[in-house]
């Protein structure tokens, strides 16, 4: 029975659409049953694959696999299909391919190199470097990348072999070697800096260190800052009163709780958001805030300090980037909060006190007290709180970017699907966090007509990669409290994005605005803007087009004796005769060139035109050359 078995399970395995199992009548448990020829343990000599499909050998062929291939130099055609012929390396011949050829044996090609028809004259042999080796074929070598600049300036080159390498991100730098970026261990666990006592200083790629807080002393490693107890070294209290510190900097007098100014609440905020630890900012807080000499629509500081992300966002609310004083307020109309959402400045009023109003607000607030200076920005403050106000764009920590982005975004994100960059921001995606600068869809609307139309074309793929990559930071999540300290950082594009801060507080990229910061995400955090990025790898984006009549109106002296080549000669006429001209009207396209047809007219010759041949983008060039020949 087991030869019977082996015959059917090579038949079966040969045969078209076979599904690798053999058809067993009569094994125990059931009446039919398929199993793998291998673990029916019947595989013949010489046979190989799941269902006995191919032979053992790459060097066997033949329905049986039994006979041997000869081939000396070549590869054989080999396999249950296979003939057992021989295709020859380039420097032999014959049926075994263990003839050389003459002419390559006289060469004497050295080792890393072989006999190959020439490249001039494909009648003749010479001795040609192989893959991955360079040379003039008496002399090869394996290339090795790493000669090259082929891996980030901050990242290391490991040779492997002829023509391969791999690119390590150095130390204190994270990426794949391509793409090295600086590590910032604040923006990682905060630099294991405990958040209640302590602020991560920065200090360079992979550094930082720990400080303590204000109304905060003595550090100690993984454990944090002590409280400085202000009733110990400045005790504000009576002396008939007893002291006790219940908050950094904050006694309690008696056996009350002193009333906390709005100052105090907003430290607390902020405290949580942290953004106070970076320069620069102007910053606007309300003077009173007492919820028992407020009405009931006042804003309820306990119900906010509860939800985190609101308190957050209340407060960037009232934090202007750089430092805004009151004189720059008094000349301009115009303040961007942290957020990106703007306001209006009142000024000149009778009682000569600056008021401010969000757009979208109801509240118009008015600063008593301007221009109080601390150690990384002002202080400016207010007779109450502005509005609170829901971003237009809001944070959602359980979905990805890609979900984000639709609808509002549609656009851009259909440009993330296009170059396949989409799918590393969606739930399947690797890597990450990152940070991505996103155009409206209003933005890519305005771009120059053609260009969004010429990168979705396949001319333009390349260009159209770059593009969305260079809105992409990988491996990072920028808050905007260090986006706007930050001059540059690199990009997906392996290109530097600019950021800087107008006088009134606009958060710019290249220039480029931005509407809303910091929009939290589960893989990172997005930042919208009214423009587009450019790459400048990647200007001018649409190619010169030789089919568009170019018009100029030149005039100049008609004693000129001839043109210079390739137009055709010309005798001018005398006196004050003079000719023009005024119109260059596209002929052809040949390669690079252009030709075009210039037509002139002379007081004393009359109309008549002559033939312009000029390379792409040169036109202006050329008509200068045609005006200035004497």
């Amino acid at each position: 029975m087991g030869e019977k078995l082996v015959v059917q399970c090579r038949e079966q395995a040969t045969e078209e659409n076979a599904n690798h199992h053999l058809e067993i009548p009569g094994l125990p448990g059931t009446a039919t049953t398929w199993v793998s020829c291998h673990l029916l343990g019947f595989l013949q000599d010489g046979f190989g694959g799941t269902a006995c499909e191919t032979c053992a050998d790459d060097n066997l062929f033949g329905p049986s696999c039994s006979a041997v291939c000869s081939c000396v130099h070549g590869v054989c055609n080999s396999g249950i299909d296979g003939d057992g012929s021989c295709e020859c390396y380039s420097a032999y011949t014959g049926p075994s391919c263990d003839k050389p050829i003459p002419e390559c044996a006289a060469l004497l090609c050295p080792e890393n190199s072989r006999c190959s028809p020439s490249s001039q004259d494909e009648t003749k042999l010479e001795c040609k470097c192989l893959p991955n080796y360079q040379g003039d074929g008496h002399y090869c070598e394996p290339i090795n990348p790493c000669l090259q600049a082929i891996c980030h300036p901050h990242a290391h080159c490991t040779y492997l072999g002829p023509n391969r390498h791999s690119c390590t991100c150095q130390e204190g730098y994270h990426g794949d070697g391509q793409v090295c970026l600086p590590v910032d261990p604040c923006q990682t666990h905060y630099g294991n800096c405990p958040t209640e006592s302590t602020v991560c200083i920065y200090d360079g790629p992979g550094q930082s260190h720990c400080e303590c807080k204000e109304h905060y002393r003595n550090y100690v490693p993984g454990v944090g800052c002590s409280m400085i107890d202000v009733c110990a070294s400045s005790n504000p209290c009576h002396r008939n009163a007893n002291c006790t510190t219940i908050a950094p900097g904050q006694p309690k007098t008696g056996g009350a709780i002193a009333t906390l100014s709005t100052i105090t609440i907003l430290v607390i905020v902020l405290t949580i958001y942290q953004v106070l630890s970076f320069s620069y900012v102007s910053v606007t807080v309300p003077a009173v805030l007492r919820a028992s000499s407020l009405p009931s629509t006042t804003l309820k500081v306990k119900e906010l300090l509860m939800d985190k992300e609101a308190a957050q966002y209340f407060v960037k609310l009232h934090i202007i980037a750089g430092q805004m004083n009151t004189e720059r307020m008094n000349n301009t109309d115009t303040f961007y909060t942290l957020t990106g959402k703007s306001g209006e400045i009142f000024n000149g009023d009778k009682d000569n006190q600056i008021k401010l109003k969000l757009y979208g607000g109801k509240k118009t607030v008015k600063i008593i007290q301007g221009d109080i200076v601390a150690s990384n920005g002002l202080l400016h403050i207010l007779d109450r709180a502005m509005d609170k106000m829901a971003p237009t764009f809001e944070s959602n920590t359980k979905q990805t970017i890609m979900t984000m982005l639709q609808p509002r975004y549609s656009k851009f994100r259909s440009l993330l699907e296009e170059t396949n960059v989409g799918h590393a921001l969606d739930e399947d995606g690797a890597g990450g966090p990152y940070t991505i600068f996103v155009p409206s869809n209003e933005a890519l609307n305005n771009m120059k007509d053609g260009t969004l139309d010429y990168l979705l074309s396949p001319e333009g793929s390349r260009k159209l990669l770059e593009l969305v990559r260079y809105h992409i930071v990988p491996f990072t999540q920028l808050e905007v409290a260090s986006l706007i300290v930050i001059p540059h950082i690199r990009s997906l594009a392996n290109q530097i994005i600019q950021f800087n801060t107008t006088n009134n507080g606009q958060i710019l990229a290249n220039d480029v605005a931005m509407e809303e910061t910091e929009v939290i995400a589960k893989n990172g955090r997005i930042y919208t803007l009214t423009g587009v990025l450019i790459p400048p790898s990647i200007v001018p984006i649409l190619p010169h087009r030789c089919d568009e009549s170019k018009r100029e109106m030149r005039l100049y002296p008609a004693g000129v004796s001839h043109w210079p080549r390739p137009l055709r000669h010309w005798q001018g006429g005398a006196g004050r005769s003079f000719f023009k001209v005024h119109l260059l009207e596209h002929r052809a396209q040949k390669r690079d060139r252009c030709l075009y047809m210039a037509e002139n007219q002379s007081e004393t010759s009359g109309r008549w035109t002559v033939d312009l041949t000029v390379n792409k983008g040169e036109e202006g060039a050329a008509l200068s050359k045609l005006s200035s020949s004497s």
